[in-house]
Formats: structure tokens, sequence, C-alpha cells
């Protein structure tokens, strides 16, 4: 990958990873690789994060890597972004379950190279290990597919708002916000908010209802 996009896509992804660490899978970032592209998903259970970008490569799969390790590679690749020759190269071993428990094997490996054509360096460590939970699913509905009535009036996290900041892909440019629907008798669902190019995109669930005709009191 190209050192701006993974430093952007990486910077979607971890501002919703998780930071509880009862629940080790949601601090990872979901890496799905395909040919000429990967995508980064990452939630914290009220939100959800997804950045795609383009990657020279022809494997296919996915991988999860804990967000201490991003964090890891998004510095050290950071004082590459204005390199025209800059790559940060990642590979991965699946997972192998008949390994010892205690062992890189049986999580599986992440090897990470960000080289220059002068400078090189390597770092590797294991997959986190679990099942990341398919959010991805959830984008389903939203958007122009919604149905239901419209919620006029939502109650969302300011500080998640503040966040969606990262998905822009320029800074001039403008994000799309989903006003949720919800049919009778359902939970509310997220808000959707989309990129221009749409190579970002969000979902954010509603954390405060709002009645519209009680001036802003809680309902």
């Amino acid at each position: 990958m190209h050192v701006p996009d993974l430093l952007w896509a990486s910077r979607v992804a971890l501002l919703a990873a998780s930071r509880d660490d009862v629940t080790p899978v949601l601090c990872a970032v979901l890496w799905t690789v395909s040919k000429g592209s990967v995508r980064l998903t990452a939630t914290d259970r009220y939100r959800v994060h997804e950045a795609n970008a383009p990657a020279e490569t022809s494997a296919e799969g996915e991988f999860l890597m804990s967000r201490r390790q991003l964090d890891w590679v998004a510095a050290a690749a950071r004082p590459y972004r204005k390199s025209v020759y800059a790559r940060v190269t990642i590979g991965w071993t699946a997972a192998d379950p008949s390994a010892p428990p205690s062992s890189v094997a049986h999580a599986g490996l992440i090897r990470v190279t960000i080289a220059d054509g002068l400078d090189e360096m390597t770092r590797q460590g294991s997959a986190v290990m679990g099942k990341f939970p398919p959010v991805g699913r959830l984008f389903e509905g939203t958007g122009a597919d919604a149905e239901g009535e419209l919620n006029e009036v939502v109650g969302l996290n300011p500080e998640f708002l503040g966040d969606l900041g990262a998905l822009r892909s320029h800074r001039s440019e403008p994000l799309r916000f989903w006003t949720p629907r919800a049919t009778e008798g359902e939970r509310l669902r997220p808000v959707l908010v989309e990129n221009r190019d749409r190579t970002a995109r969000a979902l954010v669930q509603p954390n405060i209802l709002f009645d519209s005709h009680s001036e802003g009191r809680n309902s």
C-alpha cells in the first residue's frame, strides 16, 4: 500500500476500534483483502467504521490486527507519508488450530514491512484470535435502501460526530448523512454516513431520542 492510503484507512478504523480489553476481538481491526484493494472495518458496539483503499496485491483473505499493532504501523509509516517511493507491505499466515494456544501459529502471524528504497523496518506479531462480528451486514437496509418512517430528530454522541471527519478523503469534502428510519415495533436504525467517493462509510447508533414536540426534552 502507498503510505497515505494506509494512514487514511487506519485512522478511519482506529477511531471506532474498541478500547475495552474485555472483548479483545473488538479491540482489533478486520482487514479484508481482495485483488487490488483492502477494506478495514472496526466497531466498538455503538458505531462501525469502514474504509476501502487501493493495494498492489493479488492476494485474498482476512485477518484481525490488534489496534496496538496498527497504531505502531501508522506511527512508523507517518514519517514516510511524503515519499513517493515508500510502501507498506503486509503479509499474514492463517491460524493453525492444532498448534498450542500460546504459540504464534495458533493465532496466525502478521508481518509488516515499511520501506522507501533506502530505509526498511519490519515488525511481526500474532493476529488476534476470535470471530469478528458480521457488522458489515448492518449497512444493508440503510441509506437509499432504507424503509419505514423517517425519524426527524435523533440524538448522537458528539465525540462520534467529531470522529466522522476522518472519513473524508479531502479536507474540503462534505459528508453525506442518511437520516435513519424505523418500522413499527423495530429498534431505531443507525445513522449512515458516507464520504463523497464512497470509499469510507460509518454507522452511528443513536443513543438519545428527542421528542420534537417537547422543545428538546428527552422522550
